[in-house]
């Protein structure tokens, strides 16, 4: 089977460096939970805002449109999916603790928590375009 085409792009997550002899990016893992639904008192500016706290490691938060407290961060530097599915509950644990000093009136507790993986590039931006490997009419979307 052939296909012909004027250019192909390549945009498939982290997947896609596999397909370049040069490492442009690092996978990593990251964390999340989300709560119950929380009550709209409780949530109070939190319902309209998306909070993200730079610091490595980073946290964020937002809720979603039924009112639960979306929480994410805690990410490591390693991608071994065992080992990353080992940490869930602990690193929902964490991030619980890091956000219940700063917002003491919620009660955003985990009910449900989960890790994946993502590629992360040394200076942090994402890379669109092409690749000198493949020449001008093979672009990449790696973000």
């Amino acid at each position: 089977m052939s296909i012909m085409a004027k250019y192909a792009v390549i945009a498939s997550g982290c997947e896609s460096q596999h397909w370049l002899r040069q490492r442009v990016a690092k996978n990593l893992s990251s964390y999340a939970y989300i709560s119950d639904p929380v009550d709209p008192a409780e949530l109070r500016w939190l319902a309209d805002t998306i909070l993200w706290e730079s610091s490595r490691p980073y946290i964020y938060l937002r809720s979603t449109g039924d009112g639960r407290l979306l929480v994410g961060g805690e990410d490591d530097d390693h991608d071994i999916p065992a080992r990353r599915d080992r940490l869930v509950d602990r690193k929902a644990a964490t991030l619980q603790r890091k956000i219940s000093p700063l917002f003491p009136h919620l009660h955003a507790q985990p009910a449900f928590a989960w890790a994946g993986t993502f590629a992360e590039t040394s200076d942090g931006l994402p890379l669109f375009g092409h690749h000198p490997e493949y020449g001008a009419r093979v672009l990449f979307a790696l973000a």
